[in-house]
């Protein structure tokens, strides 16, 4: 009886290990924090967080911004999803630049190689520049009450950049995203949004530009995703126009007036003159019109009145 239960009590552990083989492996750990200048990703204010288990790296990224007269830097740090690696790239959007630098490990609390103050940004040298007419509101917006078209302050543009831009810059990293909003002065008058993609990590500039002097207060529902192909002027031909033909249904005739022409004989009078007897015969036409004319009239007058004195005379 002992050694039934020996065996039965040796065996429940093995058996229990390799049924539940996958199921205890200690899940990865990262640093969690962002950083806008605020300290947030300091050693005293940085935090630690277990990554979920479809999430196998943990991820540190910088993005700088650039606009047409203002700077800002941001630090993030968490888990995601890829492979250990390190991307430095540098994108330039219409009169814009962002700067990113991503590092992605897979070892627990690994993403401790970048901080924020190393990276930030020192103000666009504006002294050489050559200013121009046009005004725009600029301004990055470090806080959510910052950068808004109630307080964005307004500039006036350097060259190239004659017109103006309203819209926000998206980084996501893993399950957690940060919005900058921005307004700037712009190269082009329509400005499609970009997205890049980084394993786990997207950055994306989304907004619209526009043409006059501070018109980006609010381009917030004219947002630009494609850019549309510039319009081409077709030049007027020299061939002299030529009138269609005209099928024989369309084409309308013109009646050309028809007279009908009638004669008319009047009936032959016999008037006896004694032992003569005289035949008169009058002959006269006349047009099948509404009313005759005053020659026809007369001459029948004349007629009656030559036949009136002839009957009465005899």
């Amino acid at each position: 009886m002992e050694y039934k239960l020996y065996w039965k009590y040796s065996l429940l552990p093995i058996i229990c290990a390799v049924l539940m083989q996958g199921t205890c492996v200690e899940s990865l750990e990262c640093y969690s924090c962002q950083d806008m200048g605020n300290g947030n990703c300091s050693d005293k204010n940085v935090s630690k967080v277990l990554c979920g288990p479809d999430q196998n790296v943990c991820i540190e990224t910088v993005t700088a911004l650039e606009t047409s007269h203002d700077q800002s830097t941001m630090l993030q740090k968490g888990c995601g999803t890829g492979l250990p690696g390190r991307v430095d790239k540098a994108e330039y959007f219409h009169g814009m630049i962002m700067y990113i630098m991503l590092i992605q490990c897979n070892t627990s609390l690994c993403n401790t190689e970048l901080h924020a103050k190393t990276y930030l940004l020192l103000p666009p040298e504006n002294t050489d520049r050559q200013l121009n007419e046009v005004e725009c509101y600029s301004c990055i917006g470090k806080t959510p009450d910052q950068c808004t078209s109630s307080n964005a302050p307004v500039k006036q543009c350097f060259q190239p950049l004659h017109h103006c831009f309203d819209g926000n810059v998206t980084v996501t990293q893993g399950n957690t995203s940060a919005v900058i909003p921005i307004k700037s002065c712009s190269e082009r008058h329509t400005c499609a949004m970009r997205t890049l993609t980084f394993g786990s990590s997207t950055f994306e500039i989304k907004g619209a530009c526009c043409i006059g002097n501070i018109c980006n207060k609010d381009l917030s529902n004219k947002t630009q995703y494609v850019e549309l192909p510039p319009l081409v002027l077709i030049p007027p031909s020299n061939e002299s126009p030529t009138t269609p033909a005209i099928p024989t249904w369309g084409r309308t005739t013109k009646e050309q007036p028809h007279t009908n022409e009638t004669t008319q004989t009047l009936k032959e009078a016999n008037i006896t003159v004694g032992s003569d007897t005289t035949s008169l015969k009058a002959a006269m036409k006349h047009e099948d019109d509404q009313q005759p004319s005053k020659a026809s009239q007369s001459q029948i007058s004349l007629w009656l009145v030559f036949l009136n004195l002839v009957l009465f005379k005899f």
